[in-house]
């Protein structure tokens, strides 16, 4: 027998620790399962811990968005960095509308874009993968 945790002969004081007794693992569709010891020594199945979802993110200003150009872009469709200057929800939802300052290309991006920033008013939210021109989104994770 230990001196220190009282333990049988031959066992070590890992077996033993509260990592031991209860051992999450991640299975092919990212959620937790596992089992745990209970008071009378049987491994009891735990319920699956469900993956982390981020909630919705709400648009407000000084926040970084992406701008579809439109069709009066040479770059029609492309992504361009812009900033929320007002929203015009007083209670946003993930969707709102919104003014924004965006980030051009100068020139490269057509006539009206040359001084390298346009006044987007009025945009409406669209899911990145529509790529309905002249509206914003969240920037995509890389």
């Amino acid at each position: 027998m230990s001196d220190k945790w009282d333990l049988p002969e031959g066992h070590t004081h890992s077996e033993h620790s509260p990592e031991h007794l209860h051992r999450p693992q991640i299975n092919h569709a990212g959620t937790a399962t596992g089992s745990t010891l209970t008071p009378t020594g049987k491994h009891e199945d735990l319920p699956p811990i469900p993956k982390y979802v981020e909630p919705a993110q709400k648009p407000s200003i000084g926040r970084i968005v992406h701008f579809v150009l439109p069709d009066s872009s040479r770059y029609a469709g492309e992504h361009r960095p812009a900033i929320i200057v007002k929203v015009w929800d007083t209670n946003p939802k993930p969707d709102s509308m919104v003014q924004l300052q965006v980030f051009t290309d100068g020139l490269n991006d057509g006539e009206l874009y040359k001084n390298g920033l346009y006044w987007a008013t009025s945009v409406h939210y669209a899911d990145p993968s529509e790529k309905e021109p002249a509206t914003w989104h969240w920037p995509e994770r890389v």
